[in-house]
């Protein structure tokens, strides 16, 4: 008996009806079946369903915490077309369950909209936050993915506009090295752009933006934080049985992971380039907590993923929180402050690849 929760006949037709028999990967769309020629009696069908979730432990993005029928449904599925079936598998580091989901929306969408005389429907948000140094924060789609170009589809902006676009892009060399860099909501990722990237304008003043990024960032073990040098990371002194200790290991990640949300970017005089702009966010959004919990997520994979030095030839200076790999979920619940702390749940993927879930209270500045 295989032990693969596989799906059945049905939820493959039904998931593949949905986007047309056309392949959900950005920029392929490729039609999925057609005539078997020389048997005028069959079909051929060149796609596939492919789990979002693994269907056996070990796979890609597999998810101990589903149970059997999660993994058969429908909701856990995506129909591509076989070469992209297996990109999304061999490539899973890379691309996350919520950037696949968006993909899986996108692809409905677009098969719904080119139906005709259907009463409306309310289609789930299929958009991301992507940000682009410190001054842009736009609502994209996904357009298309190779390798490390991306490309986007510009909804709206939420901070600057396309006029600051249009100079990122124009005035790209002299930018500081700090803000040379593309953060992805859906993904948990963020990397450095060595290279200007390219707009786009369509005939319905739709901006495309194609950006060409470097390798992600490879994250340390935040066991061994506070105690290597070459990790960079020290926690605070603590009283226990009578000795004062230093903090280590994962206590000091999760101490250090705090205090650099809870810093407002700039003000630390150790080193002026650390810290954060949740506080900013805080007071602009705090009446929209999907929103700003959104925006939290992008500021804390910024801190995970991109060094904060200045220096080009700084190759090894790591990111604030170089010990965290991937942020999957940031929740914010009320926008209440206690002491000026707001508290935030977070599920994330330490260096060494162990999930952690739990909630800590960020500092919240007045601005």
């Amino acid at each position: 008996m295989s032990n693969r929760d596989e799906f059945n006949l049905t939820t493959k037709r039904i998931m593949a009806e949905r986007v047309a028999w056309r392949c959900s990967f950005p920029g392929c769309g490729v039609i999925t079946i057609g005539p078997k020629m020389g048997d005028n009696t069959k079909s051929l069908n060149l796609g596939e369903a492919a789990h979002i979730h693994a269907a056996s432990p070990n796979g890609p993005r597999y998810d101990e915490n589903m149970t059997r029928e999660e993994r058969k449904s429908i909701n856990n599925g995506i129909w591509l077309c076989r070469a992209h079936a297996t990109f999304i598998d061999s490539d899973y580091k890379e691309y996350s369950d919520k950037t696949i989901r968006l993909w899986k929306l996108q692809a409905e969408k677009s098969a719904y909209e080119n139906l005709r005389n259907q009463e409306k429907y309310e289609f789930q948000d299929d958009r991301t936050l992507v940000s682009f140094g410190f001054n842009l924060i736009l609502l994209c789609r996904w357009k298309s993915v190779q390798e490390n170009e991306w490309k986007f589809e510009v909804d709206s902006y939420l901070k600057g506009d396309g006029v600051k676009l249009k100079e990122f892009a124009s005035n790209f060399s002299s930018i500081k090295n700090e803000q040379k860099f593309v953060v992805v909501e859906s993904q948990g990722d963020a990397r450095k752009i060595g290279i200007p990237i390219k707009l786009e304008y369509n005939k319905e003043r739709k901006t495309t933006i194609t950006v060409n990024v470097e390798d992600r960032h490879i994250s340390t073990d935040p066991n061994k934080a506070g105690m290597d040098a070459a990790i960079g990371l020290d926690g605070d002194i603590s009283w226990e049985d009578g000795d004062l200790k230093m903090v280590t290991g994962l206590d000091a990640a999760i101490q250090h992971l705090t205090f650099s949300t809870s810093t407002v970017y700039g003000s630390w005089w150790g080193d002026p380039t650390m810290g954060s702009f949740v506080s900013e966010y805080y007071w602009d959004f705090k009446d929209d907590l999907n929103l700003l919990s959104r925006l939290f997520k992008i500021e804390f994979i910024r801190l995970s993923l991109i060094s904060t030095s200045d220096d080009p030839n700084d190759i090894d200076f790591m990111p604030t929180l170089h010990f965290i790999k991937r942020f999957n979920d940031v929740t914010i619940n009320s926008s209440q402050l206690i002491d000026s702390k707001i508290q935030v749940e977070l599920s994330l993927e330490w260096g060494n690849g162990e999930i952690w879930k739990n909630t800590i209270p960020v500092w919240i500045n007045e601005i």
